[in-house]
């Protein structure tokens, strides 16, 4: 596995939900700070039940119980009927046992607030711990990626994100803001779902120009269509947008996306923001359903997206593999195997780089280097150095990779290609092509 000794870090997310949903079980026990309480969550993450596991009292002796939802035919009458069944109970807080089952009853008929406040902070519980960790804030040596929210104008079946996962409060992207910029980080980027739909945005923007670093976002463009808030951006000091962009038929892209009529939408804010100056590098993921019409799409970019841009201020592409999907069949359905990447890659880069628009494949979210053998102009040799280590979590090594000759400059294939294909298209180089020598050190993990 590959590693970095020289990676920032950042103090970890904290949300205080596990405090929320104690505070709520005092409220609705009637139990006072004195008494030690500890709650665990019995159900899966992405069920709705409510069924907790607690233990009161001293760890040595406590009293068991489990609480949550009632189940069964009266729950179609009453869905958030509560019930306590004891699992075990000290001696000295037997007596707790029938005080609290005839208190939950009587929240339960009079329909108290103190019932529907301990489900809710539950629940907000464990959609604050279902997002993966680390996916909030990224760090490497040279960028920083904030996820503002997972809220977005589009729902794209290729997504990896649960639209309902909740974002931590602005303080605290403030806080990793700092950390990074302490740290010499130059970058921030900030994300999502779609970040211009945050709050956040235009704030951690202003913040990040008054210490000094550059800017960019993540985006589909569908705002940046809207003159108030390319000049929101503009002001706030933006340096450049990272535009979601997956297929020039709209039909497809709509498809892709699952919302209807936003492609047009999306070149709308394109064409606009690049009239006003803002740099724009697209961001497309290949797989089976755009790779059959990759070679129009970038005949597109090249006669009607690239001539939009200046000499000074060209237009970009970056071209990601994806990873699996938060819908794991679609992935499996769409995944395109890399030997037929790779032909329809160097087609489509030599349209492009033809137009003058700069291609790139590799980075943390691209392909294994041997996909682009034939076209060295979309990838480099020392740009592995500058990934943060979270994004290598998803890759690995195929035996046939041991050998390959660039395996320290490479982020190697997905651990879900290989689950899905293999070594398949996975062609190690003999010898290091001509660049620079530098990369990651490749550990033994």
């Amino acid at each position: 596995m590959i590693s970095s000794a020289t990676t920032p870090t950042l103090s970890p997310y904290r949300p205080g939900t596990s405090q929320g949903v104690e505070h709520a079980l005092r409220a609705l026990l009637g139990l006072p700070d004195a008494v030690a309480l500890r709650h665990r969550d019995l159900v899966p993450e992405r069920e709705q039940r409510v069924w907790l596991e607690l233990e009161i009292g001293p760890t040595d002796a406590p009293l068991r119980l489990r609480l949550g939802e009632s189940s069964g035919a009266s729950e179609a009458r009453t869905p958030h009927r509560l019930q306590l069944q004891v699992m075990a109970s000290a001696q000295d807080l037997a007596s707790l046992t029938s005080p609290l089952q005839r208190r939950l009853a009587a929240l339960d008929r009079t329909g108290d607030p103190r019932r529907d406040a301990f489900l809710a902070a539950v629940r907000a519980h464990r959609a604050a711990h279902a997002v993966p960790p680390g996916e909030l804030a990224t760090i490497g040596p040279q960028e920083l990626l904030l996820r503002l929210t997972f809220r977005c104008n589009q729902d794209c079946s290729f997504c990896w994100q649960d639209r309902t996962w909740p974002s931590p409060p602005l303080q605290q992207f403030e806080t990793w803001l700092d950390e990074a910029h302490q740290q010499g980080v130059p970058l921030v980027v900030l994300s999502g779902g779609e970040p211009t739909l945050s709050p956040h945005l235009l704030p951690l923007l202003e913040r990040a120009r008054s210490l000094g670093m550059r800017t960019g976002i993540q985006t589909n463009a569908i705002q940046l269509a809207k003159p108030h808030v390319r000049k929101g951006l503009r002001d706030a000091g933006l340096g450049y947008a990272s535009v979601s962009y997956h297929s020039h038929d709209p039909a497809l892209s709509d498809e892709m996306t699952r919302a209807p009529g936003t492609h047009a939408r999306t070149e709308k804010g394109i064409l606009a923001a690049l009239a006003d100056g803002i740099t724009v590098s697209l961001n497309m993921v290949l797989e089976r359903r755009n790779l059959a019409r990759l070679r129009e799409t970038a005949t597109h970019l090249a006669t009607h997206l690239a001539p939009a841009a200046t000499a000074g201020n060209p237009l970009t592409l970056s071209i990601s593999h994806p990873n699996a999907y938060f819908n794991r069949d679609q992935w499996l359905q769409t995944m395109a195997p890399l030997d037929e990447v790779e032909s329809a890659l160097r087609e489509a880069i030599g349209i492009l780089t033809t137009a003058g628009v700069q291609v790139r494949a590799d980075g943390p979210c691209g392909f294994p280097l041997c996909t682009l053998r034939a076209v060295p102009s979309a990838f480099a040799l020392d740009a592995a150095a500058a990934i943060p280590d979270a994004n290598f979590g998803a890759r690995g090594d195929a035996a046939v990779c041991v050998g390959c000759a660039v395996r320290d400059a490479c982020v190697g294939p997905r651990n879900t290609y290989l689950e899905r294909y293999g070594e398949r298209g996975l062609v190690p180089f003999a010898t290091r092509p001509s660049g620079t020598s530098s990369g990651r050190n490749v550990g033994a993990g």
